[in-house]
């Protein structure tokens, strides 16, 4: 469980990047060529709030998972969690 709370924080920091290129594609326009490739950071930036939502969830039960994650990708996953969760609740 702590190997797979460590791999999952990664994820999600990679998951928390899409999220930042899907907000620049929805405010600033279309920064790829490719559509396939854009659609994949879409969905990849609008789906990560669900892993956020599952690692918060642990980060509340289980204490001791924290000491496990670096506190930068902490702080950078549960500050775009924040920011996320205002987008979604806003739409």
């Amino acid at each position: 469980m702590k190997q797979q709370f460590l791999f999952l924080n990664r994820v999600a920091f990679i998951g928390n990047i899409a999220f930042i290129l899907t907000m620049i594609m929805h405010y600033g326009g279309p920064i790829f060529q490719n559509k396939d490739l854009e659609s994949y950071w879409l969905v990849a930036g609008h789906a990560v709030i669900i892993l956020n939502i599952y690692l918060l969830l642990n980060l509340i039960f289980k204490r001791s998972l924290i000491r496990l994650v670096p506190k930068w990708l902490l702080g950078f996953n549960g500050s775009l969690f924040l920011f996320e969760a205002i987008y979604f609740l806003s739409l």
